[in-house]
């Protein structure tokens, strides 16, 4: 398993980096959705700040294929980093497209799920953007691992990777408001900032991994267009007080 040279590509600091990346989103997705999981298996219910969520089969539905694709995302880094210079194996190639395939299956039952339970339509349009950047990403990276441009499909790998840390930096959040604000009354207004936090976070911690792993001037504008796309939310859409 080369850290230094995943796929063969020369530049030990952009290994190191995407590495570093990688587990820490997948350790923060695992460490902050294992307890729900658990609660649900065990107990029968989905809980969230000892608030019982009901109407639970569409979180069902996306917790369980959302599980799969990040299980699927993390086999696809391991196969990364033990790739040959110059050898992509079938099984890369052909997990990868099954991948973008699944992940659509994905983005279409979280659309279900954020239009059951978010109220309006500002944090939507925030959820929306993101699965189609995320899609961008994994689409992105096909073209480029067809092209043999191993470096653009790191890149857009990172990329949709780092996007699904955003419900996990959305819950992690709520404790440390709590803890800075007090106990929140979950208004329009609180959803909204912990939802542009979030976004907004995932967002610029993206921003620096690619300037840390000496690729931002080849992804300025994807970075660009994200963050842009939420201020555009948030400008025209005010949400209700």
């Amino acid at each position: 398993m080369s850290i230094l040279n995943p796929m063969g590509i020369s530049s030990k600091r952009t290994g190191i980096v995407y590495f570093l990346a990688l587990l820490e989103t997948a350790f923060l997705t695992i460490l902050v959705f294992a307890e729900p999981i658990y609660d649900r298996i065990v107990l029968g219910v989905w809980q969230r700040y000892n608030i019982i969520l009901e109407s639970t089969l569409s979180l069902d539905l996306h917790i369980m294929l959302s599980s799969i694709l990040v299980l699927l995302l993390v086999f696809q880094s391991i196969l990364i980093f033990i790739q040959k210079p110059g050898q992509i194996s079938k099984l890369f190639s052909r997990l990868y497209s099954f991948i973008i395939l699944y992940s659509l299956l994905v983005c279409l039952q979280t659309s279900w799920v954020v239009y059951l339970r978010i109220s309006t339509l500002e944090r939507q349009m925030v959820f929306y953007a993101s699965l189609i950047f995320l899609e961008f990403f994994l689409i992105r990276g096909y073209l480029s691992l067809k092209n043999n441009d191993y470096r653009k499909f790191l890149d857009s790998f990172i990329g949709a990777f780092i996007l699904l840390g955003i419900p996990p930096i959305l819950r992690l959040l709520v404790p440390i408001y709590i803890l800075t604000f007090g106990l929140p009354s979950w208004t329009h207004n609180f959803q909204n900032q912990l939802i542009l936090s979030s976004a907004v976070f995932v967002y610029v911690k993206l921003f620096l991994i690619y300037a840390i792993a000496g690729r931002l001037q080849q992804n300025t504008l994807i970075v660009f267009l994200q963050a842009f796309a939420i201020l555009l939310i948030f400008a025209f859409l005010p949400c209700p007080c």
